[in-house]
């Protein structure tokens, strides 16, 4: 695969700043082996806008093995509309700000063997920040060759022992470049790391006289630039999906925030507090309840509302948080998947969909009236997942789940709802005393007595989703991309 980051617009300053320009183009090219496709997958400006999916012959991506199958060749001919050059093409001269970033990995993407950014003006992360982009010049004629690393070179002198001044004496990581006296980059010199303590004010730094392509450099005045960091050091200062105050964990369950192993999924409320729920969690909380009344200060409001309580998901029925209900007295979190050290990949493991319930003011665990810690609504095989979300055969005993619909298959069909996670339980609502879920693999929704433990009944409906009771008593559910109102 291999990843181009541009911008279209010769015009544009140089070096690039971050902006969400559509003239900021992410190209990435690649072939799916597994599917003999060619893909082409094109997001806009800094904040990825726009994400376009091209495959097939529509992709405008060749690819071709070696005769040898020791190589192969992959090009792409993309029409400068898809850059959002039409209007303004670029020319045979023009210099545009380009980054390349070739990937080579198995078709999952989970082993990675080999991936570098190139044609770079400082260190960075590419995708970041376009500062770090270096530039393509457009050349009148196409096919070019590779250029030949020369083998011998009469000219080559012996090296060089570069002694330069040391802007900082506490640095452990120098990075130094030579510019020639237009001030292009012309060889970036391998990085030193300090490892003892500077004797001098100089650090040695050794050069061939090469260029980056291999070449001698002609006679002339160069520069030397140097970057210096005096390393890596520690500061704690919160972590990812946490914004707690504090944000550290705390043994009431007010501090830290919510999850730490998966992305934030639900929410409901009452009339007093707002409940927020995470697919997974270890050491955070993948339920948490919140205060709605957002504290101010100057008419400004300055932090989130106050975390009251802080709750794991059960681990006897599936693990993954999915919906959640309130009707003020009790939060029902439904959770389905496998459960705790269940083999996710062994297809004979039933998953399990149900539903806890935690006291709303105290968030201490509450056993449903027929004295059961779960409900469970339904003991499903994985066999009712679409072919897309089976799983491949297990990685390692870390990654046993990696799905055959790919992230890029994701963006084409706007599919990033929690059906992407080939469950069945994806919405939960409560009136009175009785339970309604959604059972999206199984085209139905059922109705439960939470009191009891006993089914109601059980609608048909076609993929069923979200799901609400409005004042009448009517559920107002999410069908199959429609909005539907049935009466219980």
């Amino acid at each position: 695969a291999l990843q181009v980051r541009l911008c279209s617009d010769p015009t544009a300053p140089y070096p690039l700043p971050n902006s969400n320009s559509d003239r900021i183009c992410h190209l990435t090219i690649w072939y799916y082996t597994d599917r003999q496709l060619p893909i082409l997958h094109i997001q806009y400006g800094m904040d990825y806008h726009g994400t376009k999916i091209w495959t097939g012959k529509a992709s405008g991506v060749a690819f071709r093995k070696d005769r040898d199958s020791k190589g192969y060749t992959l090009e792409a001919r993309i029409p400068w509309e898809r850059l959002n050059a039409r209007d303004n093409v670029p020319k045979a001269g023009d210099r545009i700000a380009l980054v390349v970033q070739p990937l080579w990995s198995d078709s999952t993407g989970w082993k990675q063997v080999c991936t570098f950014n190139e044609v770079i003006r400082e260190a960075g992360f590419s995708f970041q920040t376009a500062r770090m982009w270096g530039q393509g010049i457009l050349l009148p004629k196409g096919g070019l060759r590779p250029a030949e690393r020369p083998t011998t070179i009469a000219e080559q002198v012996q090296p060089l022992r570069l002694d330069l001044p040391l802007p900082d004496l506490k640095a452990k990581v120098i990075s130094s470049a030579i510019y020639d006296a237009s001030g292009q980059l012309v060889r970036t010199l391998p990085v030193v790391t300090v490892t003892e303590p500077l004797k001098g004010k100089k650090i040695s730094v050794r050069w061939d006289g090469l260029d980056d392509d291999g070449r001698p450099l002609p006679p002339g005045r160069y520069t030397v630039k140097m970057l210096t960091h005096r390393g890596v050091g520690l500061r704690y200062v919160t972590s990812l999906h946490n914004a707690g105050n504090p944000p550290w964990r705390t043994d009431d369950g007010t501090g830290s925030w919510g999850g730490d192993h998966g992305p934030p999924i639900a929410a409901t409320s009452d009339e007093e507090r707002v409940y927020l729920g995470w697919t997974i969690s270890e050491a955070g909380w993948a339920v948490i309840a919140v205060d709605p009344k957002l504290p101010k200060g100057d008419g400004v409001v300055k932090r989130i509302g106050k975390k009251f309580w802080g709750q794991h998901q059960v681990l006897d029925i599936g693990i993954l948080v999915i919906a959640m209900a309130s009707d003020g007295e009790r939060l029902f979190v439904a959770q389905d998947g496998k459960s705790w050290g269940g083999d996710w990949a062994d297809p004979k493991v039933k998953n399990k969909a149900g539903v806890v319930l935690w006291d709303v003011k105290t968030g201490k665990p509450i056993k449903f009236p027929f004295g059961q810690r779960t409900l469970v609504l339904s003991e499903w095989s994985d066999r009712l997942k679409p072919s897309e979300l089976q799983p491949y055969e297990r990685m390692s005993r870390y990654h046993p789940l990696i799905l055959r619909k790919r992230t890029w298959e994701r963006f084409r069909d706007h599919d990033f709802g929690p059906q992407e996670l080939g469950l069945n339980l994806l919405g939960i609502a409560v009136h009175g005393d009785v339970l309604y879920g959604s059972l999206f693999l199984e085209d139905k929704v059922v109705a439960v007595n939470w009191r009891t433990g006993k089914k109601v009944k059980e609608f048909a409906l076609t993929k069923p989703c979200g799901i609400a009771v409005d004042r009448e008593g009517n559920l107002v559910i999410v069908s199959n991309k429609r909005l539907v109102r049935l009466n219980p």
